[in-house]
């Protein structure tokens, strides 16, 4: 059972937004392709942790705050027996360990062995069950997803789970023939309040101003901009991929997109009107409005939350 479902973390959001409307630097850019390639490693694994038959709740990206230091745990499976911790990774390539890294066989990459920052993340969690009283035992795991990665001479494999080996371990634990309780439940409650409590930084967003970014609509499918509307229909069709949206969705769709970027402004026609690059008429707007948020002020002084 799914008790906390994945969300796009919002700094990959805000940089698909700005890769979208506006230049970014080279160093953002490459920030922007890893963030995407590793939320996207992540859904790869909810794919097949949705499967599973067993009795389990699984709490997906549970960010958390240990003394200033921000961190994310990309998946828990709490089962009857025992909390499985997972750090996923989305890299490819053929890779050692060597010296606290794993090093590319064929190039000079490098990166950090992951085990030091999993042991972290399996203390912090250790210590938030002590604090509720909850007696669970932890079994954490590294996770490489992507199907053409492979590691060598890895000293602690039993913590290293590899593409080829994914499968048979959740086959394991659906063998599992233990039953779930309210403690279980109470232990899934306590780690999403806590980990609600964080308020993560937007570490890697450029600064930006709102009249540098490219207004207008942008297709859901495609990622591309619509420069044309027919206003009287209820679908917005993308001549690029040939893809329809409803219009009230994709409107609304951008609203929430600019409120994102900029919380700070209020809802107001003029601002959805700039931001959707006046491709859709008052009305629809208007319906908007009226079927998503609440009405302040009134004339011109007319906001919406």
């Amino acid at each position: 059972m799914i008790y906390k479902k994945r969300k796009k973390p919002t700094v990959l959001a805000m940089l698909e937004v700005l890769y979208k409307r506006t230049q970014l630097s080279a160093k953002v850019h490459k920030y922007y392709m890893n963030q995407k390639k590793g939320y996207y490693g992540e859904c790869c694994f909810d794919v097949l942790t949705e499967k599973l038959e067993c009795d389990c709740l699984i709490l997906n990206d549970l960010p958390f705050q240990d003394d200033g230091n921000e961190f994310q745990i990309d998946a828990l499976i709490i089962t009857a027996y025992a909390i499985y911790l997972y750090e996923i990774k989305n890299y490819e390539g053929t890779y050692y360990y060597k010296d606290g890294f794993f090093r590319s066989v064929f190039s000079d990459f490098k990166f950090e062995s992951p085990i030091e920052w999993l042991n972290r993340k399996e203390t912090y969690l250790q210590k938030i069950l002590y604090e509720y009283g909850i007696n669970l035992p932890i079994k954490s795991f590294i996770v490489f997803v992507h199907p053409e990665f492979t590691l060598y001479d890895v000293s602690y494999s039993e913590r290293v789970l590899l593409p080829t080996s994914i499968p048979q371990h959740f086959r394991q634990m659906n063998q599992l023939d233990g039953k779930l309780t309210q403690e279980h439940i109470y232990v899934a409650s306590k780690l999403c309040e806590v980990s609600a409590q964080s308020i993560p930084t937007l570490k890697g967003v450029p600064s930006y101003e709102y009249d540098e970014l490219k207004k207008g609509l942008i297709c859901e499918n495609c990622g591309e901009f619509i420069h044309e509307v027919k206003n009287k229909g209820k679908t917005i069709t993308c001549a690029g991929c040939g893809y329809r949206e409803v219009a009230a969705e994709c409107i609304f769709r951008h609203i929430e997109e600019c409120k994102m970027m900029f919380p700070g402004r209020r809802v107001a026609f003029n601002l959805v009107d700039d931001w959707c690059g006046g491709l859709v008429t008052e009305k629809r707007i208007r319906y908007v409005f009226k079927k998503y948020y609440q009405a302040h002020g009134s004339g011109r002084g007319r906001y919406y939350e």
